[in-house]
């Protein structure tokens, strides 16, 4: 995973490894850091025991501000890497979306538990998943016209079943969209969500949401 600083493009992190449990995957080792735009790379020795390093978000005003979504948890740094605060102690964080506009406020998603919200950018973190159901692995997406509307492309099950779940109060509860294709409800995760599995929202249109795995899909909220 690769993150680069809004504040300095020079500054970039690199996070190895691949949390989501192919067999073939491989084991984190650490994060990387750039400051000449990826021309050279230093190990962040501090993070080596982070595990697999499946996300990383930076502060778009600082470039030495940022936090990690790991297999053993949530890590946040204030120095460019030098050190980091474990915020959050679980295992399995498989994404971690920071607010459009708002760094403070951030989700994160555990697989198999659901998701987790912090609004001190990634100080501390509650529960926030009332209404979310069983969940496998959790993919957010954040809308960047209406910030309190968050959505969720979730796997079921491991390898069986997938849902469109949405927020339209900052992630204190939860529903599920409809996803209707050719007249069926779709299981657009196709058994690969536990791989394959991504969202994001219309930059201009907060009533449509791009997700998929395999397959890529548009859906555009009608009502209800």
């Amino acid at each position: 995973v690769l993150a680069m600083a809004e504040s300095n493009h020079n500054t970039v992190y690199l996070g190895t490894g691949e949390g989501f449990f192919n067999l073939d995957g491989i084991s984190g080792g650490g994060i990387f850091k750039s400051t000449d735009r990826g021309v050279t790379w230093s190990l962040l020795s501090t993070t080596l025991p982070f595990g697999d390093i499946n996300r990383i978000a930076v502060s778009p005003t600082s470039e030495s501000t940022l936090v990690a979504a790991t297999s053993t948890g949530v890590y946040k740094s204030t120095n460019g890497g030098s050190s980091w605060t474990k915020t959050l102690n679980v295992n399995h964080v498989q994404d971690l979306k920071a607010t459009p506009g708002n760094f403070a406020v951030q989700y994160a998603s555990q697989n198999s538990a659901g998701v987790w919200k912090s609004v001190n950018a990634g100080e501390s973190w509650t529960f926030s998943s009332e209404g979310l159901g069983q969940v496998a692995r959790v993919e957010l997406a954040v809308s960047p016209i209406t910030t309190t509307r968050i959505f969720a492309s979730a796997e079921i099950s491991f390898g069986g079943g997938s849902k469109i779940m949405m927020s339209d109060d900052g992630g204190a509860t939860w529903k599920e969209v409809s996803v209707q294709l050719q007249g069926e409800q779709a299981d657009f995760l196709n058994g690969q969500g536990w791989y394959d599995n991504t969202i994001a929202c219309d930059p201009f249109d907060d009533d449509v949401i791009y997700f998929g795995g395999v397959s890529i899909f548009r859906l555009t909220l009608t009502g209800g």
